[in-house]
């Protein structure tokens, strides 16, 4: 400190060593992880969530090392397995009971801690007139290399347009177009029993938030999407459109969501059986553009004819 102090009042450029520039990091991430656990009530969220530690380390500790962990760029394993595993405070055991207890509501603390943040604290300083949408997107979560992972399944990946060996992560955020916060999401396997590689799974109570995670894997993306805007509503209001891209522009979900007093901004389907009612005729998607092109044409040209 002596010698940083010296070199302060010189005017002279100081760069920490790495040991000390990395213990600096760390210190700072710890102090912004305790400030916003206190600014938006992390502890009171988890508690009604049922997320708790009966015995050992502090529920406060664990939760403030997994967000940590988060800004270190590794993962838990990549983390235990590193450098300094010597200096670690938590066994590898201690975090996997802690995450994989069914009883823990995690849907619910993710919407209530979100829903603190866009209620209490985005919207108040966004304007009224913003835009503010809420946006479901699905994307593969691979485990191509898995057998034994519950309700492990083939899935279609839109990437490669193969099916692999892994679920699909339907995830929806809320943003203004300057801020996106994260709200929920859901690992989907296949509805499609034979689709399914692995079924077992372990015996837990009938009536905790495990089980209802696991019926929820099993059910098409169109019911589980309306089901999660439904559970959004519930914590928050501050959105008038649904964005989600073509794979879910089935009329039924369109219909779902407008029946919840909700817009949709999306890309449609053109298919052979599917039509689309415009000014009191019904049209294949290529015909409705074709038909919309067509009259922007006419009134383009009785513009330059005046």
């Amino acid at each position: 400190m002596e010698l940083l102090s010296n070199h302060l009042q010189k005017g002279q450029v100081f760069r920490l060593p790495p040991i000390l520039a990395e213990l600096f990091s760390k210190i700072q991430v710890n102090s912004r992880v305790q400030r916003f656990s206190k600014r938006f009530e992390l502890m009171t969220f988890l508690k009604q969530a049922n997320i708790r530690k009966e015995k050992g380390f502090s529920l406060a500790n664990l939760i403030q090392f997994l967000i940590t962990l988060v800004f270190t760029h590794k993962n838990f394993y990549r983390f235990m397995n590193g450098k300094d595993k010597d200096s670690k405070t938590f066994g590898k055991d201690v975090i996997y009971t802690f995450l994989n207890n069914p009883k823990a509501d995690w849907r619910k603390f993710q919407l209530l801690l979100s829903s603190k943040i866009i209620n209490g604290f985005l919207t108040p300083l966004t304007s009224a007139k913003r835009c503010r949408v809420l946006i479901f997107d699905d994307s593969f979560y691979d485990r191509n290399r898995s057998k034994k992972v519950e309700l492990l399944a083939r899935v279609f990946d839109h990437t490669t347009h193969k099916y692999v060996r892994g679920f699909r992560k339907l995830a929806v955020g809320w943003s203004d177009g300057t801020s996106f916060v994260p709200m929920a999401f859901a690992l989907l396997s296949s509805a499609i029993a034979k689709n399914r590689l692995y079924e077992q799974g372990p015996e837990i109570p009938s009536d905790c938030p495990g089980v209802t995670r696991r019926k929820e894997a099993v059910r098409p993306a169109t019911v589980v999407l309306l089901e999660l805007l439904d559970q959004v509503l519930n914590y928050t209001q501050a959105f008038q459109f649904i964005l989600f891209d073509s794979w879910f522009s089935w009329p039924k979900v369109i219909k779902g969501i407008r029946q919840r007093d909700r817009h949709v901004i999306c890309m449609l389907k053109d298919m052979p059986k599917l039509f689309y009612g415009y000014k009191g005729k019904l049209y294949r998607l290529s015909d409705l553009y074709a038909q919309v092109t067509k009259q922007e044409d006419d009134t383009v040209l009785r513009k330059k004819r005046f």
